[in-house]
């Protein structure tokens, strides 16, 4: 059985972090696993892995399966013959590519480089079992989840997999935890087990595979100690004011004790004044900063429109919409709102 994780980017201004590595080895140890694949990015810069690498080791001890390292292009530099990781532990630094037999099982591992995924590979005379890689794939499918940090790097298109590996264990993608079949190819990006930005905004998963030359059996855990963030927005028009303030603050309030990290944005148009509708909101975030590690808050495309307002025709638009379900009375002034303005 492998257990499959990437991009944890430790920092030493993140120990939590470090946590998180300890909890995947103790997942691991109670699963029996004959070995972790860190594919790329465990490290968040080679000067990091300098200032970390004996609690690294220290935390590597501890695991009873053997650990395979996968140079990343954020620590690419990191995993040299001179840096000890521990003796359960195989840095995967081989360019173009790496190829081993673990329990029957045929693995290659690409470690991060500056050019395609296919050029790494050309080389590569039989399709193996697995193949561990940490870089783009360029699939439409799941290119609308990525971010501007999921890009740009050793690129990896689905023919340079399909059919020619089993399962391929990939890292680099942070945002969500990924699953894919291409005909009999079978693809993991596991996402970044701890949250990295706001574009983390669900359960963090580590992957545990069971694999012979018979079958592969994919399981996606929850790592249940790491939080992620929960999108909070809403849309403010003159008259619920009040209600959007309640709303954020009743919903805070119901995160209370979760692994939830909020991420509020606010927007719209208010009847009063900007600034002082604003600070309400930064209250309400400061009433809860100690119930959570982190709060994301973006109250800047909030827009007071009393000017249009005394506009006659403005304010009667406004007024009979009152009777209407807010979602829709929303959406409604979501697209009138910005039209008022040349009225005035």
């Amino acid at each position: 059985m492998i257990l499959h994780t990437a991009d944890l980017h430790l920092t030493s201004k993140e120990p939590s972090r470090l946590k998180v590595l300890e909890w995947i080895i103790d997942k691991a140890n109670a699963s029996n696993v004959d070995c972790i694949i860190i594919a790329g990015d465990l490290f968040d810069s080679d000067t990091e892995a300098t200032i970390l690498r004996t609690e690294v080791r220290r935390i590597f001890q501890r695991s009873s399966s053997r650990l395979l390292l996968l140079p990343g292009n954020h620590d690419v530099e990191s995993y040299g013959i001179n840096y000890d990781y521990g003796e359960n532990v195989h840095k995967c630094t081989k360019r173009p590519f790496e190829q081993f037999i673990i329990n029957d099982i045929t693995f290659v591992a690409v470690p991060f480089q500056p050019t395609k995924f296919s050029e790494c590979v050309i080389d590569l005379s039989e399709n193996p079992d697995v193949f561990i890689a940490h870089g783009t794939l360029y699939d439409l499918s799941i290119l609308p989840v990525l971010n501007s940090e999921d890009i740009g790097y050793m690129p990896i298109y689905p023919p340079d997999l399909k059919n020619h590996c089993r399962i391929a264990l990939l890292g680099h993608i942070h945002s969500a935890y990924l699953e894919l079949d291409y005909d009999k190819t079978k693809i993991i990006y596991p996402g970044a087990p701890i949250s990295l930005n706001t574009k983390c905004r669900t359960p963090r998963k580590i992957s545990l595979i069971e694999i012979d030359k018979k079958k592969i059996v994919v399981n996606s855990i929850e790592v249940d100690i790491a939080q992620f963030w929960k999108e909070m927005s809403y849309f403010v028009f003159p008259g619920n004011e009040e209600k959007v303030l309640n709303q954020i603050e009743q919903e805070l309030n119901g995160f209370v004790g979760e692994n939830i990290l909020p991420s509020i944005t606010v927007q719209g148009f208010i009847a009063g004044n900007e600034g002082e509708f604003k600070k309400e909101i930064i209250e309400i975030k400061e009433r809860y900063r100690k119930e959570f590690m982190e709060i994301a808050l973006d109250c800047n495309e909030i827009q007071s429109w009393d000017r249009v307002l005394k506009n006659p025709f403005v304010r009667k638009f406004v007024e009979r919409t009152q009777h209407l379900p807010d979602e829709l009375r929303m959406k409604i002034f979501q697209l009138i709102f910005p039209h008022f303005v040349g009225m005035v």
